[in-house]
């Protein structure tokens, strides 16, 4: 039988069609391919990172309890202050750096342990708020964040009256917090304000002290009332200063605060609380973990808080 041109066309058409199909379907399966082969190393590299991050976590509190062991005394030249510089793992590089958390205000310390005010932090606050060009309002606002009742602070507190008109609505959270970025609730507080204030507060514990070896020179001269010398001295040189000794030691802030007739704000030459910000880099995967350190009356040390990738 003779095969028409027609029906010889159309037996060409559909044997290019099935191939072409074909094509494309191969196409996908290796493109599918590649992307799982890349998705499962990403993952395999996060995972090795992490536990790259847990190690020098094992490896910091190792060194802060034997600090505890040699030393009553937490200023800026021992060895857990030193950053660790890039160290290369395999695969990759890590590198990590350990900040006592008691050289900063502790927004917790805005309440007592009866639920009321601590007027003395209050203050502390509202100076730490001017020295950095920001509203002292921040201050009363914060403690109505924290405490339990419903009275607002006068006169620039609020309570969930100014919340619940909000757009969209939400309540205070009348406890204490686990992060300061919290402050970023209040009313107005927009996101350059609390980078501004972000390296000089933290969220610890209520009813911690404040380490006037480790503290910023804004978070120093919050402590006084009149004296703002700490923050304007030249940063290199106000850290040279601290390597070598704890300066301020403790004696001079207490002595600087009595002078002033002011109720004297809870300070200390030794901390409990450290934070470990580690980032470890395998191939093209990059790993944060930020560690809350809480080292207990006996010297040991435990991570009471971990978040990934973002304070």
């Amino acid at each position: 039988m003779t095969i028409r041109p027609l029906q010889t066309g159309v037996a060409l058409i559909t044997a290019m069609l099935i191939m072409a199909l074909a094509t494309i379907a191969a196409t996908q399966l290796v493109a599918e391919n590649g992307l799982s082969i890349r998705r499962t190393s990403n993952l395999i590299a996060m995972d090795q990172a992490m536990l790259y991050a847990l190690g020098a976590e094992a490896w910091v509190i190792e060194i802060l309890e034997q600090d505890a062991r040699e030393s009553e005394i937490d200023y800026l030249g021992e060895v857990w202050a030193v950053p660790l510089p890039p160290l290369e793992v395999e695969g990759g590089v890590i590198q990590g750096t350990v900040e006592d958390m008691q050289g900063r205000f502790n927004i917790n310390n805005l309440v007592d342990d009866d639920g009321e005010a601590n007027q003395a932090a209050l203050e502390q606050f509202q100076r730490l708020l001017v020295l950095l060009d920001l509203d002292q309002k921040y201050a009363a606002l914060a403690l109505d964040w924290l405490d339990p009742d419903a009275q607002e602070t006068f006169p620039d507190g609020a309570e969930d009256s100014l919340y619940t008109g909000q757009e969209p609505p939400y309540r205070t959270a009348n406890s204490l917090v686990n992060t300061t970025s919290e402050l970023s609730a209040l009313p107005e507080f927009d996101y350059t304000y609390y980078e501004i204030l972000k390296p000089h507060i933290a969220a610890l514990p209520r009813n911690t002290a404040i380490n006037v070896c480790t503290a910023s020179g804004y978070v120093l001269d919050s402590l006084l009332k009149a004296s703002q010398e700490f923050s304007t001295e030249e940063p290199q040189n106000f850290y040279e200063e601290r390597v070598e000794v704890c300066y301020p030691d403790l004696n001079d802030m207490k002595s600087r605060i009595e002078a002033q007739e002011q109720e004297l704000t809870s300070t200390s030459e030794s901390s409990n609380y450290f934070r470990l910000v580690t980032r470890a880099t395998i191939g093209t995967t990059q790993f944060t973990l930020y560690s809350l350190l809480e080292r207990g009356s006996g010297g040991q040390v435990r991570p009471i808080l971990r978040s990934f990738g973002n304070e």
